[in-house]
């Protein structure tokens, strides 16, 4: 007989299960509790398989998530046709889509919601396309999710992080500091406004009159329109872009430094030989150009790398972080 102190009685093995139940009931709301405090409501992760692509977690008519490409460039949002198939959408009137390349007829389809974290976008009219050029850098996106969504919500893209923080109530932006760099309205060429999207004025060092860049989280590079004239000294290279259903067209690229208030940045900038023929602006600018951005769109502006007053107060002395007062 083995010799020991462990006590064999059944009383003894109902005290030991009880414990190591209740052990792993305790371990268990510990790491519940640790899940609810990195993921609050108003926070979301997303991911970037290329580059600057953001994209996040979507639910449509409460069905998913699926993986939505999040672009403020885009006007409206978008399904991919299976998606559509699969979830039985209604179509809806055809409508004009307008792409960096040009200007074709697009089917549309009947939501009654898209719905991000803390975001709802209600019954909505969105367009089917095939996203060939989303799919070939991640096949699992299934739509796009765009500003007839987003434009009613402010919120912190954290590129860093992987994270978008959405501000409901004012509360995030009372802990940013740093310029707050207007939101300029966006014209057609015919003239009509267009409020959806949102344009920054941008400064270069190569042209004297600021650039008015559309802020387009759904690209990856700077990009010109065609009637922008490259600097001679500067050394030029040749690629292609594509549209976001893979039509290719040439681009001339050179480097070049921008500034965007007190942020400067250097970046490569694509001029298209193909442009947006129907908008009045210069360009693209990429939110991915930044490590974070407040996007507010409620009083139309945006915060390019914020600071924190938090953070800053952290690394302040108690008499020091007594005293401080941010400047808006």
């Amino acid at each position: 007989m083995p010799h020991g102190s462990y006590d064999e009685t059944p009383h003894g093995s109902t005290t030991h299960s009880l414990t190591l139940e209740t052990a792993v009931f305790l371990i268990a709301l510990f790491l519940r509790l640790v899940s609810v405090a990195e993921c609050p409501a108003d926070t979301i992760h997303f991911r970037s398989p290329h580059r600057y692509m953001i994209v996040v977690p979507v639910r449509v008519n409460g069905a998913g998530p699926y993986s939505f490409l999040l672009d403020t460039g885009a006007t409206s949002s978008e399904v991919d046709p299976q998606l559509s198939a699969a979830l039985h959408l209604l179509a809806a009137q055809n409508a004009k889509l307008a792409s960096w390349e040009d200007t074709t007829d697009a089917r549309r389809a009947l939501v009654q919601s898209l719905s991000l974290g803390p975001v709802d976008s209600g019954p909505l009219a969105v367009l089917v396309q095939p996203l060939s050029e989303f799919k070939a850098f991640d096949p699992q996106v299934r739509g796009v999710l765009g500003q007839d969504v987003l434009l009613r919500s402010n919120y912190l893209i954290d590129n860093r992080h992987h994270l978008i923080r959405f501000d409901k109530d004012g509360a995030l932006l009372q802990e940013l500091t740093g310029d707050h760099i207007s939101i300029m309205p966006v014209s057609t060429r015919t003239g009509a406004l267009e409020p959806r999207l949102i344009a920054i004025q941008v400064q270069t060092v190569i042209n004297r009159e600021p650039l008015d860049l559309l802020l387009d989280s759904g690209a990856d590079m700077v990009v010109l329109q065609p009637h922008f004239v490259s600097p001679v000294t500067v050394p030029k290279g040749k690629k292609w872009m594509a549209d976001e259903n893979g039509r290719l067209s040439s681009a001339t690229t050179f480097h070049t430094r921008l500034s965007v208030g007190s942020e400067a940045f250097s970046a490569e900038a694509w001029v298209g030989n193909a442009g947006l023929k129907h908008l009045d602006i210069d360009g693209l600018l990429p939110t991915g150009s930044f490590d974070e951005l407040y996007i507010d769109n409620r009083d139309a502006f945006v915060i390019f790398d914020p600071g924190h007053i938090r953070q800053r107060a952290q690394q302040q002395s108690p008499e020091e972080a007594a005293s401080f007062s941010p400047h808006p």
